[in-house]
């Protein structure tokens, strides 16, 4: 594997930055209760208080709903709560875009896959002490990987194909695992919380993107095992190795698991080296390469260039009131870029906010900039 790749062997002032760039995202919604990123909290505490509890899925929460909905059992469970609690996260994470299979579906199908993860063989996953426990590192990895493929064996009958604009299920065509792994991660990191969401942008940001090319596009069942598997070894083996270091060195920031963190960093590296991308340059590159880069499309006459990194800005920097005042925040996980930013604020941020405003100008100057 290409070493500049290797997430185990990054700088360490990169990793230090980690807690800061975790704890500017966290602002984007600690004042605001009904916001988006709080289904994450929900989903995630009310499975982490059943475990802690010890509380019987088959225990009744109501009783006497049949007249309410007379194709189910008259009592309702914990199951079919936590399994309601799971849908509506996964739909406000993005899940239920129009071209997923989940949308064909309601709630229940997720109610043995409630079942699947509080199997007693996962209890370790739910602890960070005991999931980064260096005496049980291969265990763990094995754990992950079974309660990946419990998850989808759960799923895989509900699997849907669009075909002459209608949707049926096919039981003889074999779903690979690989089609579900942003669904089954993202149900991972919002129960247990022991695996981050293998989504574009984390695979982006820790280097786990495949080629799109026609070979990949049909490999094999064990192939895309392997590929899943391989991603689980090296996301836990990131986990292990920073653990203790992350904890002595970013106390008292969150209580979110170590996982969730990890999925956070990740997520915001991942659209800041498409953001690199996509204005010519690349994750690696130096600070002085990249505030140029900048300068010059905000300088420039390609709209195109310039409407991508007036979004990028107006949705990383957050200016507290962007007409009269200084003070900003920089949502951002890569120091090298962190560092054009601030430097580029600093000769002229008044120009800064301008340029945005061009391109947002419907956006109150007293709201933060942050969307």
């Amino acid at each position: 594997m290409n070493e500049k790749n290797d997430c185990l062997k990054q700088d360490e002032e990169t990793f230090n930055y980690f807690g800061k760039a975790i704890k500017l995202f966290l602002n984007k919604s600690n004042n605001i209760w009904e916001n988006r990123y709080k289904s994450w909290e929900h989903c995630y505490n009310i499975f982490h208080y059943v475990k802690s509890k010890n509380i019987a899925l088959d225990e009744k929460l109501y009783d006497n709903l049949n007249d309410i909905f007379p194709n189910m059992s008259k009592a309702w469970t914990y199951q079919n709560e936590l399994a309601l609690h799971l849908a509506f996260y996964m739909a406000s994470w993005g899940m239920y875009r129009g071209s997923s299979f989940l949308l064909q579906n309601d709630y229940t199908i997720y109610k043995e896959v409630v079942g699947a993860i509080f199997d007693s063989k996962y209890d370790d996953l739910w602890d960070d002490s005991k999931l980064f426990s260096s005496s049980d590192t291969g265990n763990n990895v094995d754990k992950i990987e079974k309660l990946y493929y419990a998850i989808f064996e759960k799923l895989k009958p509900y699997k849907c194909y669009f075909v002459n604009k209608s949707y049926f299920r096919n039981e003889t065509q074999e779903p690979q695992s690989r089609e579900f792994s942003t669904i089954i991660t993202k149900i991972i990191l919002g129960t247990i919380g022991c695996f981050p969401a293998l989504d574009r942008n984390f695979k982006q940001g820790f280097g786990l993107q495949k080629t799109s090319s026609k070979k990949d596009k049909t490999i094999n069942n064990k192939t895309t095992n392997e590929y899943v598997n391989n991603c689980i070894k090296r996301v836990y083996e990131l986990g292990c190795a920073k653990y203790e270091q992350y904890k002595r060195n970013n106390q008292n920031i969150t209580n979110y698991p170590f996982m969730k963190q990890i999925d956070m960093y990740y997520f915001i590296k991942g659209m800041e080296d498409e953001f690199l991308i996509n204005i010519g340059l690349g994750p690696d590159v130096d600070k002085n390469t990249i505030k140029k880069q900048i300068n010059g499309y905000i300088k420039g006459n390609d709209a195109e260039k310039q409407k991508e990194v007036a979004k990028y800005l107006y949705n990383n920097v957050a200016w507290k009131d962007y007409t009269t005042r200084e003070e900003y925040d920089i949502l951002v996980a890569n120091s090298n870029l962190k560092q054009a930013i601030e430097e580029l604020l600093k000769v002229s941020n008044s120009n800064l906010r301008n340029f945005v405003k061009k391109y947002y100008k419907s956006k109150d100057s007293n709201d933060d900039i942050i969307e």
